[in-house]
């Protein structure tokens, strides 16, 4: 009955694709106190994650390559934003950059996929062998597999 599950997983990675990884939006909204549209750099002092709700914290913090207290051009924002995005685990990624702050917006996924599984032994209806696997993503709020 194991034997089945690695020979579902290719139709697993299809779910994924049609009903969640089309879906990633990202989205960067940058406004400055002097209203300058020339100012590449940015200082920030604060950051705030909101919608991580399973997901840890550091998780995400790790991903964004700079801390509190740095000056960031915006193309390190974009390079974060895409780190984010890679990790999978969120639908929609977007960064709000107000004076010294930056707001991480995100939405969660799905991260818990019932897989059925359906096994015909010696191709005998009598020896058919059924049941349910399940996969799951972002175990413990720390992108684990399960």
């Amino acid at each position: 009955m194991y034997s089945i599950i690695p020979k579902l997983f290719p139709y697993y990675v299809l779910a994924v694709f049609l009903f969640g990884a089309h879906d990633v939006s990202s989205k960067m909204r940058v406004s400055n106190a002097t209203g300058s549209k020339l100012d590449t750099t940015f200082v920030i002092n604060r950051i705030e994650l909101q919608g991580n709700r399973h997901t840890k914290s550091y998780i995400i913090l790790r991903e964004l390559g700079f801390v509190p207290g740095d000056t960031v051009a915006r193309q390190d924002l974009e390079k974060a934003k895409k780190r984010i995005e890679n990790l999978n685990l969120f639908n929609r990624v977007t960064f709000y950059l107000d004076q010294q702050t930056l707001l991480i917006n995100l939405t969660e996924r799905w991260y818990v996929f019932p897989i059925p599984i359906l096994f015909w032994n010696e191709h005998d209806f009598k020896k058919l062998s059924y049941g349910m696997g399940v996969f799951h993503y972002n175990f413990r709020g720390r992108a684990e597999l399960l």
